[in-house]
């Protein structure tokens, strides 16, 4: 069996707890939490992906800081949080939480362009991975990001809702759409129909019964970020069993800021320890670490 894991890292400007854009603009999880990703990432010789958002791009010190990277082979794509780019650029905005899809066709495809091209003029090179913010993607992205040269998108949560994002309905193994390679995150669903039901029912409102369902009956997301070390184990022993017959593709994913306490809802050391567990077990199974770039190659030769 062949086995391989992208990490896949959204990239930001710092927050708080609470997701609250820190004002003026700050960008200590770039400055200080890639380099402690880098270290870790140098002991397991990884190259990953960082996805910028337009506000990362902008930001001088940052473009420095990955045009080094490139050097030593990570890859760079982009992340849409519409609110940092024109048009109808948003100043001294609270949080980061618009939904692409919620834009006119015009509008999405303007950002997109927008923050297409301010990629390459800091990076001289066309990005051809992409992740929608707030994982807002629709079927007239993909059209969109073919006009601009994409190859891989990786915007999609399998058998998940996330507020009015819904892909429940999804598939968990790469596929093509409009000729974009769609990379999932990689998620394991306990039961995929119960979840759906639970989902859209109004008892997923009451946070005590939710936690509990969760507990139980909840997907697993490989976001060391949010899962456990063990529950992540146990989300990718049963992947490898579902396509024991395929290549299998681990997509792993968190945000940049999460690595630093207190930019995030989340604990850094959390994180911290439960990649570096994951990054031993995936190397003790003999997992490769591929990027985006990769995975579409070898996706282009299947076909």
């Amino acid at each position: 069996m062949e086995r391989y894991f992208i990490i896949s890292i959204d990239t930001e400007c710092d927050k708080d707890k609470h997701w609250r854009i820190i004002k003026p603009l700050s960008f200590i999880g770039v400055y200080e939490g890639v380099e402690i990703l880098e270290k870790i990432f140098e002991k397991y010789n990884i190259k990953a992906v960082y996805l910028l958002s337009p506000e990362v791009i902008k930001d001088e010190k940052s473009v420095l800081i990955f045009r080094d990277l490139i050097k030593k082979g990570v890859e760079l794509g982009t992340h849409l949080h519409g609110e940092f780019i024109e048009p109808y650029e948003k100043k001294n905005i609270e949080f980061a939480n618009d939904y692409n899809f919620n834009y006119s066709d015009e509008v999405e495809f303007e950002k997109l362009k927008n923050l297409t091209n301010l990629f390459i003029e800091k990076f001289s090179f066309n990005p051809i991975s992409y992740r929608a913010g707030r994982f807002s993607i629709s079927q007239r992205t993909y059209k969109f990001l073919k006009v601009l040269n994409y190859r891989v998108d990786s915007s999609v949560v399998p058998f998940s809702k996330i507020s009015d994002v819904d892909h429940t309905d999804k598939p968990d193994y790469p596929y093509f759409v409009n000729d974009i390679l769609e990379v999932p995150i990689t998620v394991y669903s306990r039961n995929p129909k119960l979840y759906k039901f639970f989902r859209n029912s109004k008892l997923y409102n009451l946070r005590r019964i939710r936690k509990i369902f969760n507990k139980f009956f909840g997907n697993i997301w490989i976001r060391p970020s949010n899962f456990s070390f063990e529950e992540m184990k146990f989300a990718i022993e049963k992947y490898e069993k579902k396509y024991k017959n395929k290549k299998i593709f681990i997509n792993v994913m968190f945000h940049n800021v999460e690595v630093i306490e207190n930019l995030s809802p989340y604990d850094s050391k959390f994180l911290i320890n439960n990649l570096k567990a994951l990054l031993n077990y995936l190397n003790s199974k003999g997992y490769k670490n591929l990027r985006f770039v990769d995975v579409y190659k070898i996706f282009s030769n299947i076909m």
